[in-house]
């Protein structure tokens, strides 16, 4: 909660025209107060932060918080492509010529849509049920490995 410089409660209205202000000379958008909690949460997200930390910053006691005032944007989104990206292409990197390894399209849907969710950050696994995510990952490390094996059958 906020206080008078004093220590008394703010008046409403006083305290909706101090944020207006702000964001004014700030050369901001005009939003509510309330959007900075959404704002502050998403970037502790592109930030990576994990999951407990968040919690404990914005005063939340369940991780159902998290869904509500994170958002996924364009810039996780990115990320996430780039790593499945490095990982593509690191296999390649070390042998694999210009093959390219197969995966079903539903499995790397799943783990975007797991990453998109939060899933993939949250610190309760024993809440979740991760067996989707662990069919794709497994059929990756699969797929990776059976496109790196040379005649021998070492992997690469």
């Amino acid at each position: 909660m906020f206080a008078t410089p004093t220590g008394g409660p703010l008046n409403h209205y006083t305290d909706n025209r101090d944020w207006k202000q702000l964001l004014r000379e700030a050369g901001l958008r005009e939003a509510r107060l309330h959007d900075a909690r959404h704002t502050a949460a998403t970037v502790l997200l592109i930030l990576g932060q994990p999951e407990r930390t968040v919690m404990s910053l914005m005063g939340w006691s369940t991780t159902g918080m998290a869904k509500r005032y994170q958002h996924v944007t364009d810039t996780v989104r990115a990320e996430v492509a780039s790593q499945v990206g490095s990982l593509i292409w690191e296999a390649r990197a070390e042998g694999a010529a210009d093959e390219t390894v197969t995966v079903r399209r539903d499995s790397l849907a799943a783990i975007l849509k797991l990453v998109e969710d939060g899933l993939l950050t949250h610190n309760d696994a024993d809440d979740l049920d991760l067996t989707e995510l662990q069919a794709a990952l497994t059929e990756l490390h699969t797929a990776m490995a059976t496109h790196n094996n040379d005649p021998n059958g070492d992997t690469k």
